[in-house]
């Protein structure tokens, strides 16, 4: 069994407060040093995909729901192809940011960044850091 992990953060000032310029990180091919720095996750935002031994999807889960029918909920392609990243990138999860009005996804390890940017189904690699 595998499980890839999903967080969902916000790009937020020195101060601590929000900012709802998020996307700036990208434009700005902002590293790992700075999504570190800038980026805050909450607990509350984290998602799980748990994939068995023949890469089957079987379940999605968040701090309260458990889904064991994930193709049937509409993130369900993103879900795969960001599980195949995960495998093949050996990334340590996801970050997405929920104050960013375009839809980036961070690959994340320790000490790289690679960013995606997707549409539907459709997921390109924008940058590595």
């Amino acid at each position: 069994m595998q499980m890839v992990i999903k967080a969902t953060g916000r790009y937020q000032d020195y101060d601590g407060k929000a900012n709802d310029k998020g996307c700036e990180i990208f434009q700005n091919r902002g590293g790992y040093e700075v999504v570190s720095e800038k980026v805050a996750i909450g607990n509350n935002w984290i998602t799980a995909m748990l994939i068995d031994n023949e890469n089957n999807y079987l379940l999605k889960s968040s701090t309260h729901t458990i889904n064991s029918n994930p193709e049937q909920l509409n993130a369900y392609r993103t879900e795969l192809a960001l599980i195949d990243l995960a495998r093949k990138n050996k990334y340590i999860t996801f970050i997405e940011l929920m104050n960013c009005d375009m839809k980036f996804v961070i690959g994340y390890k320790k000490g790289v960044i690679d960013v995606y940017q997707y549409d539907g189904n459709e997921i390109t690699l924008v940058y590595s850091k």
